[in-house]
């Protein structure tokens, strides 16, 4: 069955990249067929287009393609590989390195492209950061929106459902990539990757998710000391002995919280109530983006793999932000971004000294 169902999508893919893939890149000739606008944002630069009779693509891993008449069109056209984004000619759907497996779904009418890689189908940082800042850049089409459909990267997961329900975009209005992963539609609007560098966050991204979220938390009793657990991520990146930490931890006050037991809500609530913060190195930290300006962040790495978009939210936030570097589990060296990590006695005392400094 598996040789058989190769065998197809090898052939047919064949005939669907021949008669649907680009195959050149748009050039000056065709720009009168495009609606292109330069947005720039404090001192980032972006790209926007409306294009009429548009075919969209992904493979929803590293690939994002539009192209009009077999053009490829390129700056919002996307193809990502070993940590980079590539030149658009390198693009593998206008290769035939990949090949759809299907022709293009037809859509009536507007749509809006908020994919933005594998990323945004599951991972909470990717949908906050990459896929929703995109509606920022068309925010003056979006005022009466019940007309416009928004292609998302999935909206399976709680907190895709919970942020597009708040956003006011109905059920009806969203594609999924899953199911439309190969469209074509009257008219498509997309950009340029909001965010191309998480190492350095643009603090208009930050500022767009407070104000359209932050008014969602509420006062809350909690204790302003909390610790973020990552429990429920089986051999990825787990504290190997949490249980000494948060006996350390339950000294002060500190309350462990597992996020995925949270609605995208409470999850606001709880950061924006909150003075103190620890946690691995993960997506849930993405929530510091609710913080206020005098909470203090404790990132705890495993060995050298440390990410540095906390970090930069940290900064524009003006949070107290420190980081530690931790033992990495001996089991789990050999991927050091999903490495484990174990806190030894004198990473505890250091971390005691930091929370008498600043309780």
């Amino acid at each position: 069955m598996r040789l058989l169902r190769h065998i197809w999508q090898v052939t047919f893919g064949k005939i669907f990249w021949f008669f649907y893939a680009p195959k050149n890149i748009v050039d000056k000739n065709f720009t009168r067929k495009l609606t292109t606008e330069i947005q720039k944002i404090n001192n980032y630069r972006y790209k926007t287009i409306r294009v009429k009779n548009c075919t969209t693509f992904t493979n929803r891993i590293d690939n994002i393609s539009f192209s009009v008449h077999k053009k490829l069109i390129p700056e919002i056209s996307w193809q990502f590989e070993n940590g980079k984004i590539l030149n658009d000619d390198l693009n593998k759907l206008l290769t035939g390195e990949i090949q759809p497996k299907s022709p293009p779904k037809k859509i009536n009418g507007t749509v809006l492209s908020l994919l933005t890689g594998g990323g945004g189908n599951y991972n909470y940082y990717h949908w906050l950061y990459d896929s929703l800042p995109r509606l920022k850049l068309f925010d003056r089409y979006l005022d009466n929106h019940q007309d416009i459909k928004f292609l998302v990267p999935d909206n399976k997961l709680h907190f895709q459902k919970e942020t597009l329900e708040y956003l006011g975009i109905s059920t009806e209005q969203q594609l999924s990539s899953k199911k439309y992963h190969h469209i074509k539609s009257d008219l498509l609007l997309a950009t340029s990757h909001p965010n191309p560098d998480p190492d350095k966050i643009p603090r208009w991204i930050t500022n767009f998710l407070r104000n359209k979220f932050l008014h969602l938390a509420e006062t809350t009793n909690q204790s302003p000391y909390i610790y973020i657990s990552r429990n429920d991520h089986t051999n990825n990146r787990q504290l190997i002995n949490e249980n000494e930490l948060l006996d350390l931890l339950n000294n002060y006050g500190f309350q462990s919280y597992t996020l995925s037991n949270l609605s995208f809500k409470d999850q606001v609530t709880l950061f924006k109530n909150a003075r103190i913060i620890i946690g691995v190195h993960g997506a849930g930290l993405t929530n510091l983006t609710f913080c206020n300006s005098d909470t203090s962040v404790i990132e705890l790495f495993p060995g050298s793999y440390q990410p540095k978009m906390y970090q930069s939210i940290s900064k524009n936030l003006n949070l107290n932000y420190r980081s530690f570097t931790c033992t990495v589990s001996e089991h789990t060296a050999k991927d050091i971004k999903s490495a484990s990590l174990v806190l030894n006695n004198e990473h505890l005392k250091n971390i005691e000294k930091v929370l008498l400094h600043l309780i």
